[in-house]
């Protein structure tokens, strides 16, 4: 069915800045995910026959408060179930309606009912959750995410619906968890570099990396200007949830030969490790990040040939912290010049 249809049949309102979303994308993605996992249940049976109870519980929302909609929609439904359509994408819809005019507490409540009505429907708790991830209640969200994953596999949802929610409920779980574990990279920093030129020889240079984020916070974008030499990069650092491993990747201006990918991860001693390899070459690469604090953090890369057990480090940085997060303008258009 048409995305648009779904939409205006609905009557959403799409105020997705009081949402406090940071991207139109995301909050169309949000609403419209949520829209066609429902649309089953939202075009069944009768549907067409009688009027959507949404719009009515809406209005008396609107004019006496959440509570008094609430009470409404129950009492119609014992009084009135022949003529109004009480499917479960009628307050699924209701609450993001509500969502997107800012009214944060009363779409709560809503999500909260159709729990109550649909208790075995995941895509319930997870609109649930997706209200409590906006408001950053990372706990609460994280509880309906999981529940609401534990319950895909064995609903009435088709395949396509399932892989939908499957896929968001994990994104939202990562960039609460996994998500977060480059965050102490988030703002600006001077590095001192250095590069192996062998027997016992380094070349040092100073660069600056601004680092922002991105992917709905599953990842981290930096971009990087040298001091010393007219040089510019980007690169990316996102997780995979199918691989539960970070890569990361990215271009300088000084060496377009292609992207290469790191993939790794973070162990509990708070060190960061990715490896990659050069089948061409026959060698494999790793880079580190230890001795991690909130002003400063050491960055390595070494390298071995296949078959040698001993790593040899071919460029090593320093990182002081220049600014925090929320002092830096990560200006992209800068790549431009």
């Amino acid at each position: 069915m048409d995305s648009f249809f779904l939409v205006t049949n609905f009557h959403i309102k799409l105020n997705f800045q009081e949402l406090k979303m940071k991207s139109l994308t995301k909050a169309i993605c949000v609403v419209l995910i949520n829209i066609l996992l429902v649309s089953t249940f939202a075009f069944a049976g009768d549907k067409e026959k009688k009027d959507g109870i949404g719009e009515v519980i809406y209005s008396t929302i609107s004019d006496k408060g959440v509570e008094a909609g609430i009470k409404t929609y129950k009492k119609m439904k014992k009084k009135k179930a022949d003529k109004y359509y009480f499917g479960e994408g009628e307050l699924n819809n209701l609450g993001y309606k509500l969502l997107g005019e800012g009214k944060a507490e009363e779409a709560r409540r809503i999500f909260e009912l159709n729990i109550e009505e649909f208790p075995k429907s995941p895509n319930t708790y997870d609109s649930l959750a997706e209200t409590y991830f906006n408001e950053g209640d990372e706990k609460s969200a994280t509880k309906y995410y999981k529940k609401a994953l534990a319950m895909i596999e064995d609903s009435e949802l088709t395949d396509q619906q399932k892989s939908f929610q499957r896929k968001n409920a994990k994104m939202k779980l990562v960039a609460m968890n996994e998500g977060k574990q480059f965050d102490f990279f988030l703002g600006e920093w001077q590095t001192e570099s250095s590069f192996n030129q062998g027997e016992g020889k380094w070349f040092t240079w100073t660069d600056t990396c601004k680092t922002a984020k991105f992917a709905d916070g599953n990842g981290i974008v930096d971009y990087w200007e040298s001091k010393s030499a007219p040089s510019r990069g980007l690169y990316m650092r996102t997780f995979n949830i199918n691989t539960n491993e970070w890569e990361i990747t990215g271009q300088g201006s000084l060496g377009m030969t292609g992207f290469t990918v790191w993939n790794g991860k973070w162990e509990e001693d708070g060190v960061g490790t990715f490896f990659t390899t050069n089948e061409k070459m026959k060698t494999t690469s790793r880079i580190t990040f230890s001795n991690i604090s909130e002003n400063s953090f050491d960055w390595k890369m070494d390298k071995k040939k296949d078959g040698e057990k001993e790593w040899v480090t071919t460029m090593k940085m320093k990182f002081n912290r220049l600014k925090k997060s929320n002092e830096v303008d990560l200006n992209l258009t800068a790549l431009k010049n």
